[in-house]
């Protein structure tokens, strides 16, 4: 917050870009989580923005180990991580090619 100080508006934590870098709405918010997402190759329409933390830590998980997704989520078991956050991660590509074949 130090850094954008001189241009500020507002103390919240998210500001929009325009010239009057007001506070950011909700669905703005929404709408970046959910940008970001989709570049991460997660599929938009299964995960929303409430689920961003079960998406993003499902999809690190495809490629780290549990022990690292547990350390930077910092959680202390993996019974956590499995009940509640653990979720299957497929892209819109991959959908589409189970479903249709290469062809």
């Amino acid at each position: 917050m130090d850094r954008t100080k001189a241009i500020r508006n507002t103390r919240n934590l998210f500001i929009v870009s325009t010239t009057k870098h007001t506070a950011a709405a909700s669905g703005t918010i929404s709408s970046w989580l959910k940008y970001e997402l989709g570049r991460a190759g997660i599929d938009i329409r299964v995960y929303s923005a409430r689920s961003a933390r079960a998406a993003a830590t499902s999809k690190a998980a495809e490629s780290l180990s549990v022990d690292k997704v547990l350390e930077a989520a910092d959680w202390a078991n993996e019974s956590t991580f499995a009940t509640y956050y653990k979720k299957p991660i497929t892209s819109h590509g991959q959908f589409m090619e189970a479903v249709w074949g290469s062809q």
